[in-house]
């Protein structure tokens, strides 16, 4: 493992030319297909609307930053520790710049800003076969779950049926009613 010098700093807007381009390679990684556009806008609302924390690794070449991977955390909650914690969703380091410890100071810049916000946890999923992920998740202190099951339901699939629009409906009703204001409940 050679680390090569690289600066690690909490992306803003100034740094979106250099987040995207590694976002859009991170989800290509993941079997997505390359969408530059819709990847910049993603991340430009993620930063404006302060959904997420990015950290991107840069390295100085001449006088010109080269963005060499990020990681992106979201804001979440623990009912049962009743405390704030982040999703480590998205790490990535561009594949001419792994085994060289950048993603390792990712993780760690993840782990300190985490605590320094008083966060109870990080929590994170990576794909089965990510074995070189999982390797830097366990050396890093993360420990594999195995008491929980993981479940997805695609809303996107949802929305393409007919029963889609008698669920938003549905849904519609029951935020009428649920709000207590009489104007919504005759709508």
């Amino acid at each position: 493992l050679r680390e090569i010098p690289v600066k690690i700093l909490r992306a803003t807007l100034a740094h979106l030319d250099l987040v995207v381009p590694l976002f859009d390679a991170y989800r290509v990684f993941y079997k997505a297909s390359s969408d530059l556009m819709r990847s910049k806008q993603f991340i430009q609302d993620r930063l404006l609307n302060h959904e997420s924390v990015i950290f991107v690794a840069l390295e100085q070449v001449e006088k010109q930053e080269i963005g060499c991977g990020f990681v992106q955390l979201y804001p979440s909650f623990s009912s049962i520790e009743m405390q704030s914690m982040y999703i480590l969703h998205d790490l990535y380091v561009a594949p001419e710049f792994r085994k060289q410890g950048i993603g390792q100071q990712l993780m760690k810049t993840a782990k300190a800003f985490a605590l320094e916000k008083g966060a109870s946890k990080l929590t994170l999923m990576t794909a089965r076969d990510n074995t070189a992920a999982q390797k830097l998740y366990e050396s890093e202190g993360y420990q594999k779950e195995d008491c929980y099951i993981s479940y997805d339901l695609s809303l996107m699939d949802l929305r393409k049926t007919r029963d889609s629009s008698t669920m938003l409906h549905a849904f519609e009703d029951l935020s009428n009613h649920e709000t207590g204001d009489p104007s919504l409940n005759n709508a």
